[in-house]
């Protein structure tokens, strides 16, 4: 089973990879900070890590002095001139209000992580560049230019690969990715992920005693506060629902689950089958949390699974907060036919990946009407 990164967070940020040199990776955190500035404030940091017994240099020059005019375990020097050919400087000159170089020695990667913490703008946005550094934090978003296929892997990018949630491409020109993507939403860095994302919202609601859809949570109905939390974080969001009788979303596209009393089973299976994406997110419309960073934690794992399912403490699945591919359909249709309303008896017919729920992250249902008080009251 494998277990989410309990690393330091690092919220609002967006951090820059390499799989090795002359990617176009300062060109990719510059052409991204220059987007984001029009938007919002920008500081921006270029993490240097240094090895120690390494024989080549970390930049590969002779005699730089980033190595021997350290005496301490890291340093933070703020850069002042845009005119430079340096990269703080072109980060400077990109749009950032402020720019750091963050010199660091290997064994203190945990202590730089917690000083990037401390430079975050308010209401802003941190970029900031590093393979190394992943190892022990958690940006937002993390994106790696070159490819991993071609060509000499750097070592901090083979241990980093698994947590990346893009890998970008540079021709020397332009990049397959639209920088103007990356958006700040209620505090978190965020892109449209090449993934779909399908709301179940065909329950009865007979423990609430009223529809459960149309609890006002933050001023929306329930299913429209989930909606809009997924909504710019995915390439589609899609509404699961059991028939004409669905509270409207403006925009949303409803799907209509075709195999009538087979529970959320039937609505998963329904919705996936009329998804534009391989890989689709799947959540209860009562889950009202909605927490994005294990949602990308969830989607970066799908690359090499069928499916993956959180598992709480307890070892109980939550089957309605999972990552399903559209390869499962087969099986999720011969389930149907034999009268199968458990989705978990799907797990262990594909290829599963079993995930735990880190400390924190809240995925409690509103069954009752005491649940949505106790939500309320936080």
């Amino acid at each position: 089973m494998l277990e989410f990164p309990g690393n330091i967070r690092v919220p609002q940020s967006v951090m820059v990879g390499s799989v090795g040199r002359n990617t176009g990776k300062t060109e990719f955190a510059c052409a991204l900070i220059r987007s984001l500035a029009r938007r919002t404030r920008v500081f921006a940091v270029k993490v240097t890590t240094i090895y120690e017994g390494r024989v080549s240099c970390v930049r590969g020059d002779e005699g730089c002095g980033v190595c021997t005019s350290m005496d301490c375990e890291w340093l933070l020097t703020e850069e002042f001139n845009k005119d430079r050919a340096k990269d703080t400087s072109r980060m400077l000159a990109a749009g950032a209000d402020r720019v750091w170089w963050l010199r660091v020695r290997e064994g203190s990667l945990a202590d730089a992580a917690r000083e990037l913490t401390r430079l975050i703008p308010e209401g802003g946005v941190l970029v900031f560049e590093s393979n190394s550094i992943r190892r022990v934090c958690e940006p937002d978003l993390f994106f790696m230019l070159g490819d991993p296929a071609v060509g000499e892997v750097k070592e901090s990018a083979r241990s980093a690969l698994k947590e990346v949630d893009r890998v970008v491409a540079f021709d020397g020109r332009s990049f397959n990715f639209d920088v103007e993507s990356v958006a700040l939403k209620i505090g978190r860095c965020v892109y449209p992920r090449d993934a779909g994302a399908i709301v179940l919202a065909g329950g009865r609601s007979s423990r609430m005693g009223t529809d459960k859809r149309l609890l006002n949570i933050d001023g929306l109905p329930l299913v429209e506060h989930v909606y809009r939390r997924l909504e710019g974080t995915v390439g589609e969001v899609l509404v699961s629902v059991a028939g004409a009788a669905c509270p409207g979303i403006p925009g949303a596209r409803r799907i209509v689950d075709r195999f009538g009393n087979a529970g959320p089973m039937g609505g998963v299976a329904s919705a996936l089958e009329q998804s534009r994406y391989d890989v689709n997110f799947v959540t209860a419309c009562d889950i009202p949390a909605v927490p994005l960073g294990f949602i990308g934690s969830l989607l970066r794992r799908s690359r090499n699974h069928q499916v993956v399912v959180p598992v709480d403490e307890a070892g109980r699945y939550e089957p309605l907060f999972a990552v399903y591919s559209k390869s499962v359909l087969p099986r999720l249709r011969r389930l149907l036919e034999d009268g199968e309303r458990r989705i978990r008896m799907l797990y262990d017919q594909v290829d599963t990946c079993r995930i735990d729920i880190p400390p924190g992250i809240d995925l409690r249902n509103l069954n009752t009407k005491a649940d949505y008080r106790a939500y309320l009251a936080g």
